[in-house]
């Protein structure tokens, strides 16, 4: 009985030291996979739930992966500073990834949940509003709103302090001032300057042909939300 005990605990040591070894080749080769594919700078962080894993590696699919990707640039200079994607079915050959052979990973359902911090979004109006003497910050406003504060300093001076809706149109962020925005603003330059901060900023593309869908106020900065199924990643 006692060797069959000892039998037994190396068994079980040893499968689950061979599920562990599974576990770190499966996250690095989606890793790799994803950033060559994407061309990132950034390798995106990878984590797979679900034990055993060996199981799901034996059979090719993986029940649910975690994805992090941070740093995403967009050509108007705006930067989703980090993307969490959670996928579910994740069909990755046993074979492919001990050859290091992995051309393509389909997978079955995506979403996902971006962030763009309020500091990108400054930094990306600073480069497209270059009108002289105006700064321009955002931040949290109220009912849904991104506060726009800053101030004018022209042929006269002014407070800026206001409001802008933000929505997503295909691949870009809008910023649209509220119509009663800056309503302290003289009015000899209050349309213009309402003209100046609404706009929209490219995002940079994302994995999995994301396309954002709903996007909401947080107070740490713009949250983004997108969804796909039956995608490939080649």
């Amino acid at each position: 009985m006692r060797r069959l005990i000892i039998v037994v605990v190396v068994v079980l040591v040893l499968l689950l030291g061979a599920d562990r070894i599974a576990l770190v080749a499966a996250e690095r080769g989606v890793a790799v996979t994803l950033q060559d594919a994407q061309k990132l700078k950034n390798r995106p962080e990878v984590s797979i739930g679900g034990f055993p894993l060996l199981t799901q590696a034996l059979r090719g699919r993986y029940d649910q992966v975690d994805t992090t990707f941070t740093d995403l640039q967009g050509g108007d200079g705006l930067t989703i500073d980090r993307l969490d994607v959670h996928l579910s079915g994740v069909h990755l050959p046993l074979s492919s990834l001990l050859n290091q052979s992995v051309t393509q990973l389909p997978v079955d359902e995506a979403s996902a949940t971006g962030t763009v911090s309020y500091a990108s979004l400054n930094a990306a109006a600073a480069q497209r509003i270059t009108l002289p003497g105006l700064t321009v910050k955002f931040s949290q406003g109220t009912k849904g709103h991104i506060k726009i504060s800053g101030t004018y300093s022209g042929f006269i001076s002014a407070q800026l302090d206001g409001e802008a809706e933000i929505s997503v149109r295909g691949r870009s962020l809008v910023v649209a001032p509220t119509e009663d925005s800056l309503a302290q603003v003289p009015s000899v330059i209050r349309g213009r300057l309402i003209a100046l901060l609404g706009d929209s900023y490219e995002l940079p593309p994302l994995p999995f042909g994301f396309t954002p869908d709903k996007v909401t106020v947080a107070p740490t900065g713009v949250t983004l939300k997108a969804s796909a199924s039956d995608v490939v990643l080649k």
